[in-house]
């Protein structure tokens, strides 16, 4: 229709103008492009803003997608750095541009992001002209606003940095990876990862820290067990499988300190992490199956130290001004210190304990994933800086080490200190 056909081309334009006007930092201008696209007229099966937008960030994502960006990185460093209705907006616009993979291969994990976009997931089988529509209708912004925010989505979306690909998006890679092994045989098993979860949910809801101590040692056992197994039948059945990726991603505030505690847990089980601070979240490389112990220890241990951190309660100097942020980073920190310490000294127990079952020929297997997991970190990061953390509140370190004292390690917690 020539009338449809007009409005497009306004609604595009006007898009344009949008975009090179916030980029250029001249918000009247983009004001007055925004109340052109609101005011478009709207057909029943034909809203041009609506299509335009969706198609504008569905571009921008398959952009991220090819420069090593997952759904839910995109859509949590959404909601950190822009905004939480910003974070909306990018996860309704993931739903959308799913609909271009359907009959695309999609890695496994791709699809288990994909799963959690709920309610944003079900928009995937409503009409694009409604997108605009339907969005609003969830977030309560009225459509001049929307648009406001969805423009600005695209203008961000379209400076994401470049980062390394951890799994192939949809398409022929993600099939060819599951052919040839980037979904390894060194995989928690889906049942014992769903016990080991429900053990360690019990552990942190009791309030007896012997039964917490026992369900945890319980989890952790099946973890450990089948890490050392599997690295031991993929040798002696000379399957090369290789190290992969994983990104966690670390909740304001003390992101920092939290990040410490992911490397403390990693360590031991033979896993290295890199940190992004600016877009919240660190990636850490090891074999599959230790990557989720990792996981999991560490949201488990996460939860401990959480839940004391707040029983402290505030914490205010002589003069009644709170230190309450010092004393809760420097409690993390120093918790995370002392779970190193404690991990440590038990990697070396459970390695003893190892060796008498698989023998001599289990040193140089663990030795060499080490060096191969080393080698995939140097890959991604060539250009990597230590960081080290600085504590200003004595009584949150001592505080932190205590409580870091009386966390649940599973059979870890068992080792003689």
């Amino acid at each position: 229709m020539p009338g449809s056909t007009h409005t497009t081309q306004l609604v595009a334009q006007a898009l344009d103008q949008a975009l090179n006007s916030l980029a250029r930092g001249n918000l009247r201008c983009m004001d007055s492009a925004v109340d052109a696209m609101a005011n478009a007229p709207v057909a029943p099966r034909q809203d041009a803003a609506s299509s335009m937008l969706v198609g504008e960030m569905s571009r921008r994502l398959r952009a991220a997608w090819r420069n090593g960006w997952q759904p839910s990185d995109v859509v949590s460093v959404a909601r950190r750095k822009w905004g939480p209705v910003h974070g909306d907006i990018v996860a309704a616009a993931v739903a959308d541009d799913a609909k271009l993979d359907a009959q695309q291969p999609m890695h496994p994990q791709w699809a288990a992001q994909l799963d959690s976009l709920e309610p944003w997931w079900e928009l995937r089988h409503r009409p694009t002209h409604a997108w605009l529509n339907d969005v609003a209708s969830i977030v309560g912004l009225g459509r001049r606003d929307l648009i406001e925010r969805c423009v600005e989505v695209v203008h961000h979306l379209s400076r994401l940095v470049v980062m390394p690909i951890l799994i192939p998006p949809p398409g022929p890679g993600a099939a060819l990876a599951a052919r040839g092994g980037a979904l390894p045989t060194g995989d928690l098993d889906v049942k014992v990862l769903a016990k080991v979860r429900a053990l360690l949910a019990k552990a942190e809801s009791t309030d007896f820290p012997e039964e917490a101590d026992s369900l945890t040692a319980k989890a952790q056992e099946f973890m450990t067990r089948h890490s050392i197994d599997a690295a031991m039948l993929d040798a002696r059945a000379s399957i090369h499988d290789a190290p992969a990726g994983r990104r966690i991603h670390l909740e304001a505030p003390y992101v920092d300190a939290k990040a410490t505690l992911v490397g403390a847990v990693a360590s031991p089980n033979r896993c290295r992490v890199v940190l992004a601070p600016d877009l919240g979240f660190v990636t850490l490389f090891g074999y599959p199956g230790d990557l989720q112990v990792v996981d999991v220890l560490f949201t488990s241990l996460l939860s401990q130290a959480t839940m004391a951190m707040v029983a402290a309660g505030r914490v205010l100097d002589r003069a009644g001004t709170s230190k309450t942020r010092s004393f809760r980073h420097s409690f993390l920190v120093a918790y995370a210190s002392r779970i190193a310490e404690r991990l440590s000294e038990a990697a070396q127990h459970s390695a003893h304990e190892a060796e008498l079952v698989h023998g001599q020929s289990m040193l140089p297997v663990l030795v060499k994933r080490e060096e191969a997991v080393e080698e995939a970190m140097a890959e991604a990061f060539p250009r990597m800086k230590r960081r080290t953390q600085r504590v200003s509140s004595r009584a949150g370190w001592e505080a932190g080490q205590l409580a870091a004292d009386l966390a649940s390690l599973g059979p870890w917690s068992q080792v003689k200190r």
